[in-house]
């Protein structure tokens, strides 16, 4: 009986607060307010062009100590062609024992 009353509280206490939520608590104002986008006056004005910046390094020195490339590591991978992979399946499947009784549906 304890459960049951403890239940129907929780139920009354999330159900008030789920009324109050939707009411807002009378704190906000109801009235509707547009939503106003706000002015970017610089974005479209014409301006100069940047000067030029280079994507390289200034410095004209590399140095790269013990690293290699990934390419050195990479495993050639042989890959059977499809269509061999069929016909061996195919020959297999030829050579595998068949039912010796047949099911026919009457």
């Amino acid at each position: 009986m304890k459960t049951i009353e403890t239940l129907v509280f929780a139920a009354c206490f999330f159900g008030a607060t789920a009324a109050l939520a939707q009411s807002n608590g009378s704190v906000l104002n109801s009235d509707v307010q547009p939503f106003r986008i706000s002015d970017h006056v610089n974005r479209a004005t014409q301006q100069s062009v940047a000067g030029e910046q280079s994507l390289l390094s200034q410095n004209s020195i590399t140095v790269a100590e013990g690293e290699r490339p990934l390419s050195e590591f990479a495993v050639a991978q042989v890959v059977e062609p499809l269509g061999d992979v069929a016909r061996r399946l195919k020959q297999e499947h030829e050579g595998v024992k068949k039912a010796s009784t047949v099911w026919a549906k009457q």
